[in-house]
């Protein structure tokens, strides 16, 4: 379903963009697309789930219901899990800040196209671990810890060999696909390129970690990690990019995915023991 919405939104919106120069087309064509995946896909993927029930019977069975003691105990739960997300979501701009404050709106130009080819990554992360997550939770909560570790280093190496690819494409071909997507101004920075894809593929790791993290519900201790992981980040922003432009915003990258993969690691470690605790 990721993979669906993912591709046809960038299909679509290139379409409708080029022939209507209109943004707001443009999103309604969006919203229509994810519209059909949900009405084509999703359903009838959810009906499988129930027992061949139909589309109607499978909206029916999905309706969600208000319970307010019950949406109380969920968000006493997760909400340590949003503020969480909220600190990683800025972390991914706090070289930019620094970026286009030092050397400018050129520089951050450069920077943030470059950035956006590791969300092609990033698209193949979220899928896997949108689809592997329960499976996670479940042997988790069952005690099965050789199934969630099994599957946790399967997620890894997955998401490692897309980062190891990703780097081998910008080392073979980073100054020609540069050129080609962006032009010439930004192949003269394919050095600084393989770094950030270095980076992202460090990241890929880290982020299959976050949701390893997630799948174990310990969400209260995940917010202090990576708030330190966030000042980190702020701090290497600070001395780096300012020196070293868009090369050090590119080692700041590198740093923060260290960071999280650091966590990711401390967190998986203090799951596992704390699950054989229970178990001995």
């Amino acid at each position: 379903s990721l993979i669906l919405r993912g591709l046809l939104s960038v299909a679509v919106v290139g379409a409708t963009f080029v022939a209507t120069g209109d943004l707001l087309s443009t999103m309604v064509a969006v919203l229509l697309t994810r519209v059909a995946v949900l009405w084509a896909y999703d359903l009838p993927s959810a009906a499988r789930c129930l027992g061949g029930a139909g589309r109607g019977v499978a909206l029916a069975q999905l309706r969600p219901r208000f319970e307010p003691r019950v949406i109380a105990r969920l968000f006493w739960l997760s909400w340590p899990l949003g503020l969480t997300v909220t600190i990683l979501s800025l972390n991914t701009y706090v070289p930019r800040y620094f970026l286009v404050r030092y050397h400018g709106e050129a520089a951050l130009g450069i920077f943030g196209a470059f950035a956006y080819v590791i969300m092609v990554g990033q698209m193949v992360v979220a899928a896997i671990g949108a689809a592997a997550t329960p499976r996670l939770a479940r042997h988790y909560d069952d005690g099965d810890l050789r199934g969630f570790l099994e599957l946790t280093w399967r997620m890894a190496a997955l998401c490692g060999a897309c980062g190891l690819a990703v780097v081998g494409a910008s080392l073979l071909f980073g100054k020609t696909g540069l050129a080609w997507l962006y032009g010439p101004e930004y192949a003269a920075h394919a050095e600084i390129f393989t770094w950030l894809m270095f980076a992202a593929g460090v990241g890929y790791v880290g982020a299959v970690l976050g949701y390893v993290a997630t799948a174990t519900r310990r969400f209260h201790s995940l917010t202090a990690p990576y708030l330190l992981g966030a000042l980190f980040t702020a701090s290497l922003s600070w001395w780096l990019v300012p020196r070293y432009g868009i090369q050090g915003a590119a080692w700041v990258v590198l740093g923060f995915s260290l960071s999280n993969l650091t966590i990711g690691l401390v967190l998986l470690r203090q799951a596992v023991r704390e699950k054989e605790g229970e178990s001995a």
